[in-house]
């Protein structure tokens, strides 16, 4: 679950060490492998502007950011009412994080 630009820039650091592993074991791999982001939080949807210039893709993963945009334990049967899969706040979030994916050609 990214939630800053620090924490994708690490996985970007693990992947280059992964990647020099595979090239002096000549190992065959793709180089260009699209890497993508999950936006699963609210934080990553705010700060989606700077993530999407440094990821080919991204995914929204919609049962996280409606848990943690509504505050909602989805897995307690007690709060299934309040689990609004269609909460307005969650159809904006989805909406400004496709805006600055469009922006940045993605």
């Amino acid at each position: 679950m990214i939630t800053s630009l620090g924490e994708l820039c690490q996985i970007q650091s693990i992947l280059a060490s992964v990647r020099a592993e595979l090239n002096a074991e000549d190992f065959p791999y793709d180089p260009q492998l699209p890497i993508g982001v999950m936006i699963e939080t609210p934080a990553a949807v705010v700060i989606n502007d700077q993530l999407t210039p440094e990821v080919n893709f991204f995914s929204v993963g919609t049962n996280d950011l409606i848990q943690y945009t509504l505050a909602i334990d989805r897995q307690n049967p007690k709060l299934e009412p309040f689990c609004d899969t269609h909460h307005e706040a969650v159809l904006r979030l989805i909406a400004f994080a496709a805006q600055s994916a469009h922006r940045h050609g993605k």
